[in-house]
Parts: structure tokens; C-alpha cells; sequence
């Protein structure tokens, strides 16, 4: 499990078939060999380990899924080691099972440092957004400020312009997608009641 809060950044250095490498301070975020880490918001596991970096690799699914397959090399990536016993939960559930990349609309800055990101995503996911309610891009949790249609609006801090790769993205840029998890259970749970009771209907 991870909380959306980004501990670290890193940049791609290597992508070979299925395989990445990321290079970063390695030992600040006191990885080891099988550990989860959520890069860009997705689940990895790491499988190679030195003291300049790490590696992991990469499904097919999560290459067809996410922007993984699709980044450049050199690019900054956010990186949030799985939550550990004890850890406070700053930001909100997150599973690093990204649903699917969107595409940035838009990115207005504004005088104070801040700035309007606006980032377009698959129809079949906005059952699951709502006014001020939580979706995490590229990793970061961010609280949804305005929806309209297949957009999504959320605003920006200095602090996490600063912490993540927010900052560089731009227009068009790809950005992995994973909606709140609360959102997605209570979901499935009223379609599963509702599909019950109309089989219970269909049967009297």
C-alpha cells in the first residue's frame, strides 16, 4: 500500500524490453531486494540493487497500461517505498495498480508559485471522480478541485511542484491514473447489491 506521498525522485536511466533501470540515492530510501516501490504511481518490485540505483521489471500489461513503456530517458520519476508499520498516512490509500495513463490538457501557473493542472482521462473512470474528492497522477495524491466531462482539474502547490516531476510535465504529456480506492469499493459494492437484488426480482 502506498499513500500518494512522494519520498523520493529518480531518473530513468535504462529501459531494455521489459526492463528499467532508475537511478537515485538508493540507500536514503533504504531499499532492498523484493521491496514494493510506486514509481509514477505504479506497484514495482525492486530486483536489482546498488548503491547508484535499482532496477525492476515490467508485465505487459503494465507497459500497454501505463507511461512506463512510453517515458524518455533521463526523465524524472516519482518514487514512494510501500508503506511500513507505523508510517503516518498523509495522503490517501493508494495500491500502485495504475487503471490507465490520461493525457495533460492543460497547465496554467499563476503568480504565486502554484499552478492549474488539467488532465484528460478515460470516460470509464468518472464514475469514480468528484469534487474534492481524491485521484492520484503519476504517483502524487492531489484532491480534484473541478470535473468536467473527461477533464479533471486539480491545483498544484509550490511544495509538491518541488517534491515531484509535476513541475516538468506538459501539454500532452502521458500521466498514470489511479482513482480513490474507497470511491472504487463503494462502487462495486452498490452494483453488486443492485445486480443481486434484481436477480432476487427476475426470480419472483
Amino acid at each position: 500500500m502506498f499513500t500518494g506521498l512522494i519520498r523520493s525522485t529518480g531518473l530513468l536511466r535504462e529501459r531494455e524490453g521489459k526492463h528499467i533501470w532508475i537511478e537515485c540515492a538508493a540507500a536514503s530510501m533504504q531499499l532492498s531486494i523484493g521491496d514494493s516501490v510506486a514509481v509514477n504511481g505504479v506497484c514495482l518490485t525492486v530486483s536489482r540493487l546498488t548503491d547508484e540505483g535499482w532496477g525492476a521489471d515490467l508485465l505487459d500489461e503494465t507497459l500497454s497500461i501505463t507511461s512506463l513503456g512510453k517515458l524518455p530517458i533521463g526523465c524524472r520519476l516519482n518514487l514512494e517505498p510501500a508503506m511500513r508499520l507505523g508510517d503516518s498516512l498523509g495522503g490517501h490509500m493508494l495500491s500502485g495498480h495504475v487503471e490507465c495513463h490520461g493525457s495533460v490538457v492543460s497547465k496554467v501557473w499563476r503568480n504565486g508559485g502554484d499552478c492549474a493542472l488539467t488532465v484528460a482521462i478515460p470516460a470509464t473512470l468518472n464514475t469514480y471522480m468528484m469534487h474534492k474528492g481524491s485521484i492520484a497522477i503519476d504517483g502524487v495524491s492531489l484532491t480534484i478541485q473541478e470535473v468536467d466531462g473527461n477533464n479533471v482539474r486539480v491545483e498544484l502547490i509550490p511544495e509538491t511542484l518541488a517534491a515531484t516531476n509535476l513541475a516538468a510535465i506538459n501539454e500532452g504529456d502521458p500521466v498514470n491514473i489511479e482513482p480513490d480506492m474507497l470511491m472504487k469499493s463503494v462502487h462495486h459494492s452498490v452494483e453488486m447489491i443492485l445486480a443481486a437484488r434484481e436477480k432476487r426480482t427476475e426470480q419472483e
